[in-house]
């Protein structure tokens, strides 16, 4: 394949991925140094490389097609003559950038970024809002130290638990490590503090009885749209923001499966639905609002919002009293599972897990199960 050439508007738009390493590089014959680089997803970002001081440098100018290709040949020859004259373009950037403060890096570029890319963005604005931008927001992009970042992760976990300080930990790390690459910053203040064990020990779950109980609690609750999506959540063991976000379209009723067009894993999938499940459906459809949402809220034209106060009070009329929160839902799906025989290898797959070690969890409620399993090769033998 050939990587130099006069780069065109029609030859860039057909480029792709060589399918060796991350990135295919591409560089311009008409202007040396200019390069567009095709990652294995396909997305193509305009550099301009040189030389200066005998120290090989690169400046990020865009993406394309955001960037076409005069503006990108214009922003490489103004580089290549600030070289020219003696300047390092680099340089001056970063000289202009250490004056960004986190929280202004964090509002003008990051979250930007993050609300084209990342389906979880609420919960990164949640954290930066509430925590992260309280203690560092003042703070110069180039001024934080990693002694402060580790001494914040501990405090989060004094606060919150392990797997939540870990989650602030990986958020600053991966806003740190953009900035690097967007040339706001030379060093990553985070790397190399290491994540605190997860115990990951509360695990919730309602007993059968428990759950038969708070699905008695359902009828005649005033609000049946969040009590649909509490049962199906429970007969499914999909994720609140799947089953809330839910459509009609993606509910076959012949094939008794519903797609997940967008999970945590980043793969859709298809949800296998009982008959409790697909009744359940069916219930929700006769309610008929008009909505494409399964689940609509007050606005048809939007999905509900959160089931939780609806769960709080279906746990008081059912008598439940512990700590349950809307994802312990899930918890229970698998549990109810584990402990009734099924494999831990089918209860994997119905959770659309990636790792069996995030099912793991669950290995030793099938105690029970297994000790049978046991007494049986030993009446065989004996």
């Amino acid at each position: 394949m050939n990587t130099r050439f006069p780069f065109t508007r029609r030859a860039i738009s057909a480029l792709t991925h060589s399918g060796n390493g991350k990135a295919t590089e591409y560089s311009d014959a008409t202007l040396v140094g200019l390069k567009l680089e095709v990652s294995r997803t396909g997305r193509k970002v305009w550099y301009f490389r040189y030389t200066f001081n005998k120290i090989k440098s690169a400046i990020r100018i865009g993406e394309f097609p955001a960037i076409d290709l005069e503006e990108a040949r214009s922003t490489a020859y103004k580089h290549r003559a600030e070289v020219d004259r003696g300047f390092n373009p680099a340089a001056e950037r970063r000289a202009k950038r250490e004056e960004m403060t986190f929280s202004e890096y964090a509002n003008q570029v990051y979250v930007p970024y993050a609300k084209d890319r990342k389906s979880s963005v609420k919960d990164d604005i949640s954290k930066l809002d509430l925590w992260i931008l309280p203690a560092f927001g003042t703070s110069k992009l180039s001024s934080i130290t990693r002694q402060e970042i580790s001494t914040y992760h501990g405090k989060i976990k004094q606060s919150h638990t392990p797997a939540t300080a870990n989650r602030h930990l990986a958020l600053i790390k991966r806003m740190l490590g953009l900035a690097i690459e967007w040339d706001y910053l030379e060093n990553n203040a985070a790397h190399g503090i290491k994540l605190f064990k997860e115990e990951n020990c509360r695990e919730t779950f309602l007993s059968a009885e428990e759950a038969s109980r708070l699905f008695a609690a359902m009828h005649g609750d005033r609000n049946p749209v969040a009590c649909a999506a509490l049962k199906i959540m429970l007969l499914t063991g999909v994720r609140r923001q799947e089953a809330l976000s839910a459509l009609w379209s993606h509910v076959d009723f012949a094939a008794k499966t519903w797609l997940l067009p967008k999970t945590k894993g980043k793969k859709p999938r298809h949800v296998l639905l009982s008959d409790a499940a697909l009744q359940c459906f069916r219930e929700q459809r006769a309610r008929a609002t008009g909505s494409q949402f399964v689940f609509p809220g007050r606005d048809p034209d939007k999905p509900l919002c959160d089931p939780k106060k609806t769960l709080k009070r279906l746990l008081a009329a059912a008598g439940i009293d512990k700590p349950f929160r809307i994802h312990d839902t899930r918890h229970s799906f698998a549990s109810l599972l584990v402990m009734s025989g099924t494999p831990l290898f089918t209860v994997q797959r119905l959770l659309g897990h990636a790792s069996a070690s995030t099912t793991e969890r669950y290995a030793h409620l099938a105690s029970d199960h297994l000790r049978t399993s046991v007494e049986t090769i030993g009446q065989l033998i004996v």
